[in-house]
């Protein structure tokens, strides 16, 4: 059942009744009052550049009006590209059914516990849910499609476990159900992180959102401004339009200012000097919000990693201080952790034209 509560969006939220489209469509007005707020500025903008063009059409201020005009209008065409894209573009939710089954585990943990059948667990498996976070303590049932196949080939799996890989690093195959994927990170409890809700596993850095009720690749946070979920396919549009508002709000709002005490005759129009201060304050609204995430960026972070590593910095294993692996990590590993990061939220293609546009990341067809 959908819970009314929460804000739907287009990516996860089917409507199939009048009430289901109020309930969306209502969901989209924080979305759309900025968007009016930022075509009216981009407008004002326009027309007092316009205007000037008209009042100086023989002058040297026509020229310079003109190169004004083409500039901020640019800028607001990205922003307004970028706004665009972050809003109609999915977060990138978990949905490949391979992922009902245990991924390939190729971390470096020693403790790590393999997922074990439903017929092993009867007995001695307790669940406890806690809404399908990391926080859960969760050994999974298998199906009874795998644990048929488990019972005939129980000595091949077992022959197969904590075996090493190209890398040399320890992981374990999966019970047979058809997921080939890999993954390095464990759960509190040092198993393969599992979504109570979804009910399947968890790639690495992937989280649930409970508003959209989804498993989201590189999950981020829920933005409640934009009305969508922020993960893998979306990130970088987003992170481009926090860069983007205070770009075009100064550019433009400067440019406003700019024209007012140079290129104008006579007396300072008060009135186009507030719109030009009005802007240059929405370009500051998220200017420092946009360099927090481009630091976090640059060193492989995100909102969610963060948050997490904020609580969890030191946790007690047998009554022993446990390190977190971020602080156990090598150089290499990091740099390597970092790399895997940009290539889910940037792309494998960087190209800096296509970096610098909200163009939606390409890969090279590698889901992880």
């Amino acid at each position: 059942m959908e819970d009314y509560c929460s804000m739907p969006n287009r990516h996860s939220f089917t409507p199939r009744s009048c009430w289901d489209w109020c309930c969306l469509c209502s969901a989209y007005l924080v979305p759309l009052f900025l968007l009016l707020l930022i075509l009216g500025l981009a407008v004002t903008f326009n027309v007092y550049f316009i205007l000037l063009c008209v009042w100086y059409h023989n002058d040297w201020r026509i020229a310079v009006s003109l190169i004004c005009l083409i500039i901020g209008d640019a800028c607001a065409a990205v922003l307004l590209w970028a706004f665009y894209a972050v809003v109609n573009t999915s977060a990138g939710y978990v949905l490949d059914e391979s992922w009902r089954y245990p991924p390939i585990y190729i971390g470096d943990s020693t403790v790590y516990q393999p997922p074990r059948s439903e017929n092993n667990d009867n007995n001695n498996n307790t669940t406890t849910s806690m809404n399908g976070n990391e926080n859960s303590v969760h050994s999974p049932p298998m199906s009874m499609d795998v644990d048929n196949n488990n019972n005939n080939n129980n000595n091949n799996n077992n022959n197969h476990i904590n075996n090493s890989i190209n890398d040399g690093t320890s992981c374990s195959v999966n019970i047979e159900g058809g997921n080939p994927n890999t993954v390095r990170m464990l759960d509190r409890n040092n198993k393969l992180r599992y979504c109570e809700i979804c009910r399947q596993y968890k790639p690495d850095r992937a989280y649930h959102c409970e508003v959209c009720e989804r498993c989201t690749y590189n999950f981020d946070h829920h933005c409640p401004v934009m009305n969508n979920c922020i993960g893998r396919d979306n990130y970088k549009m987003f992170l481009l339009f926090l860069l983007y508002v205070p770009l075009a709000g100064f550019v433009d709002g400067g440019l406003e200012l700019l024209a007012v005490f140079v290129i104008e005759k006579g007396d300072v129009s008060m009135a186009w000097m507030m719109v030009g201060i009005v802007t240059c304050m929405m370009g500051l609204s998220t200017l420092f919000f946009g360099l927090a995430h481009l630091w976090w960026l640059c060193h492989g972070q995100s909102t969610m990693s963060r948050h997490i590593a904020a609580r969890v910095r030191v946790r007690r294993v047998n009554g022993n201080r446990t390190v977190m692996r971020d602080e156990r990590q090598s150089e290499e590993e990091r740099r390597e952790e970092v790399r895997r990061h940009w290539d889910a939220v940037l792309g494998t293609d960087r190209r800096w034209w296509r970096v610098i546009l909200p163009f939606p990341p390409t890969r090279d067809g590698c889901e992880e």
